[in-house]
């Protein structure tokens, strides 16, 4: 096994943002009270009050945003704290909410999901990327379970770029349709499926930004501290109460290739665990379909020729196929 890495995080001084950009999908009349929404005007850089916290926006104001092809509101820096605490509130009332299409609750709670991941990332706070990452596991399976959602409205609806949070968040929604795919039916397992799939790149946490997106080849030092992760987040997870084996192995072995050629110990076949070998097919469809710093996404059809390639020799012949079989009759 190879040792852990100590990684310290270094972060280069980024322009201060005035406005952060909200989908009005988001915005329920009833409770977003608290926020002043405001609307990009001319330029870029220019915002005008769109509706006050003291005149709190109505369903019409909503209908009348949607008629004009407006999708995204913004509020100010300082009050992105208060909406994200607003989204988690009401989280479960938006996923239950029979009246939104499937689609649209899908995509509000990708958005949480993500601003959970992003925050705990950024603070370093493991115990609390656990909890949030069980609670949107949690509502992930919940929604994926009682929605008509099929793969095509999960590949169209998420974000397709190189950040470590919008990764994750990907790899966990994926990893329930695998799940299912393959006959997983039981909601605890997809539960835990859904968590360790969040929680597969914990080991990132503290590895410098300007590292993980890096356009240029990495050195043999940058490539060890990067290769370190699934060792980091095995070692900082392993004592952690109510983590099952099957999601610590989703940590530590979704870089494990079935033929032995992977890392951080070079296991092969059925030594690693078949979550490993699930978060394994997932995290490289993730990540060959979302553009990255060093290359563009590429298009689904050849990202689906490569994990064939791959079938049997890094990758489980039988997920492989599953995955695909999703894949090509719904995207």
């Amino acid at each position: 096994m190879t040792s852990a890495v100590c990684l310290t995080s270094v972060k280069s001084p980024k322009p201060e943002r005035r406005y952060v950009s909200i989908p009005i999908a988001t915005l329920d009349p009833s409770s977003c009270y608290k926020l002043d929404l405001y609307e990009q005007h001319g330029s870029e850089d220019q915002y005008r009050l769109f509706r006050g916290r003291d005149f709190p926006l109505t369903a019409d104001d909503l209908e009348k945003l949607r008629a004009r092809g407006v999708k995204r509101l913004y509020i100010r820096t300082g009050e992105q704290q208060a909406y994200q605490s607003y989204l988690r509130d009401n989280l479960s009332n938006f996923i239950e909410n029979e009246s939104l299409p499937a689609t649209q609750r899908f995509q509000i709670l990708n958005q949480v999901t993500q601003d959970c991941l992003q925050e705990t990332f950024e603070r370093g706070d493991v115990s609390e990327t656990v909890e949030a990452s069980r609670d949107m596991g949690r509502h992930t399976v919940n929604l994926m379970s009682r929605a008509d959602l099929v793969a095509h409205d999960v590949f169209s609806m998420i974000k397709h770029d190189f950040h470590t949070f919008t990764h994750s968040a990907n790899v966990c929604s994926y990893s329930v349709l695998l799940a299912k795919g393959i006959g997983i039916v039981a909601p605890e397992q997809l539960e835990e499926i859904a968590t360790g799939a969040l929680l597969h790149d914990v080991g990132k946490i503290g590895i410098p930004y300007e590292l993980l997106t890096k356009p240029d080849a990495l050195s043999d030092e940058e490539r060890e501290l990067i290769q370190s992760h699934p060792t980091v987040g095995f070692a900082r997870l392993c004592r952690r109460e109510k983590l099952t084996w099957g999601q610590l192995m989703m940590v530590y072995q979704h870089h494990e290739r079935m033929d032995g050629k992977g890392y951080p110990v070079g296991v092969k076949g059925d030594e690693i665990h078949p979550w490993g070998q699930l978060c394994a097919i997932v995290d490289v469809f993730d990540a060959l379909t979302s553009d990255r710093p060093y290359h563009r996404g590429q298009h689904i059809t050849e990202v689906l020729a490569y994990l064939e390639r791959e079938s049997g020799r890094g990758l489980d012949s039988g997920m492989v196929k599953c995955w695909t079989s999703i894949m090509s009759r719904n995207c």
